[in-house]
């Protein structure tokens, strides 16, 4: 496949040791020029399936290995070789039997360190991965239950070996945080302040919901749904920085909190811009389209369009890479860490894609 020159605009925020009291919108723009947009379709290399997959709730990827979710099915956890796409088992069933899932949260199904992640309704559970003689065994290594205000926790991920954090509504802190097997919570991470008159209650509704963050163990990257904004934060040092992605739509300065100071309430009128997160190891892909949402009924609303859809690769250093032009059937999708990008046609069951991303470091 032919490398193409780039060409796009990115300027990006870096800051360090960011606390709550910096306003981003005064910190230094550092403008990046690249050459041309590329069309991620033009690099896609194809793996065939030894079985179909119909269906997939979550996605997990190790170099080695696909997990997939498929909650409605049996085994719910399916494995599978990324080099040949061989089946190479499963485990799970729905239940409430020892070992058992009452139900896995799709949001806190993710590979780490070697160790496959699962969050489930009651128990937080790793698993180590032994493959012999063309089968994968799945080992529990740690269970812990979750304690009770943590069990609604979403998007849900390890910040150490032993501790596990997750987004709870309505928190003035992004992330809740427990260690395995103990009952006590503590407090982790810090939101931007893009709008410091915005009570701090309603931050959680203007920063974090909907919004997306992938870890890799060492460093957590996040994308901001309503500010063309991501975070890396280094969960080693307590260090973040900051990238603005330049945007022709910024987003509005009449932003209102509703009369409790909960929730943002014209939060339907903004703009939106990230959908979506992924990190390796020294990669960040970023899926990016700014549109805004329009009524199409009382309680109904449909997305504009602003903009197309756009994978954006950067280093965990924050040097712009590559921006690729995304084609809109692709909706299931993961990083590798060693930085392969494997993608799923809804259509296509008996086939995965890859782009091999190092090409573009």
């Amino acid at each position: 496949m032919r490398y193409k020159h780039l060409s796009f605009l990115l300027v990006y925020v870096i800051l360090s040791c960011v606390s709550k009291s910096d306003n981003l919108e005064k910190s230094e723009k550092i403008i990046l020029s690249f050459s041309t947009e590329l069309s991620l379709e033009d690099y896609l290399d194809t793996v065939s399936l030894n079985s179909d997959i119909l269906q997939i709730h979550a996605l997990a990827v190790s170099n080695e290995y696909f997990f997939i979710l498929d909650d409605k099915g049996t085994p719910v956890i399916k494995a599978y070789s990324l080099d040949d796409g061989q089946f190479l088992g499963g485990m799970g069933v729905l239940g409430s039997g020892p070992g058992e899932f009452q139900m896995i949260n799709r949001s806190g199904f993710g590979y780490r360190k070697g160790q496959l992640i699962v969050q489930g309704l009651r128990y937080m559970r790793s698993y180590d991965l032994i493959e012999n003689d063309g089968r994968l065994s799945f080992v529990n290594d740690l269970e812990s239950r979750i304690p009770g205000e943590m069990t609604t926790a979403n998007s849900g991920f390890m910040v150490s070996d032993s501790r596990f954090a997750g987004v709870m509504n309505f928190s003035e802190v992004p992330y809740t945080v427990f260690a395995m097997g103990k009952d006590t919570v503590e407090s982790f991470g810090e939101y931007p302040d893009l709008y410091p008159d915005i009570p701090i209650g309603a931050y959680h509704h203007l920063y974090h919901a909907h919004n997306s963050a992938s870890p890799n163990g060492v460093f957590l990257s996040e994308a901001y749904l309503n500010f063309p904004l991501l975070a890396i934060y280094n969960l080693e040092s307590g260090k973040k920085k900051y990238f603005e992605v330049a945007t022709d739509k910024p987003q509005k300065q009449d932003i209102q909190a509703d009369e409790r100071g909960r929730s943002i309430r014209n939060s339907f009128d903004l703009y939106k811009y990230t959908r979506h997160i992924e990190m390796s190891n020294d990669l960040i892909l970023v899926d990016y389209q700014e549109y805004e949402l329009t009524p199409k009924t009382s309680s109904e609303w449909v997305r504009q369009q602003l903009t197309g859809r756009y994978f954006l690769l950067i280093n965990v250093e924050g040097e712009a890479l590559a921006k690729f032009q995304v084609p809109e059937w692709i909706e299931k999708y993961g990083i590798t860490p060693n930085n392969r990008l494997i993608v799923f046609h809804p259509e296509i069951s008996d086939q995965l894609f890859t782009v091999d991303l190092n090409q573009f470091k």
